[in-house]
């Protein structure tokens, strides 16, 4: 699987980041900004991954319900 995901991110020219924590997310137009506490990511799409397996963890934040 590990091998597959690799392949996938290479093939589809994605630079997937592990093991960060964004303090922020905002949104302008189509690009998104994450604050990470160093220099800021910007990105046209962007993947919330939390939890563990098939138990998410949902957090809470201002607009989720829209």
């Amino acid at each position: 699987m590990v091998s597959f995901l690799g392949d996938y991110a290479t093939h589809h020219r994605l630079e997937p980041r592990f093991g960060v924590e964004v303090r922020a997310l905002e949104r302008d137009g189509e690009v998104w900004t994450a604050d990470t506490g160093g220099a800021p990511i910007r990105a046209r799409q962007v993947v919330l991954a939390s939890g563990f397996n098939s138990r998410p963890e949902l957090p809470e934040w201002p607009g989720a319900a829209r």
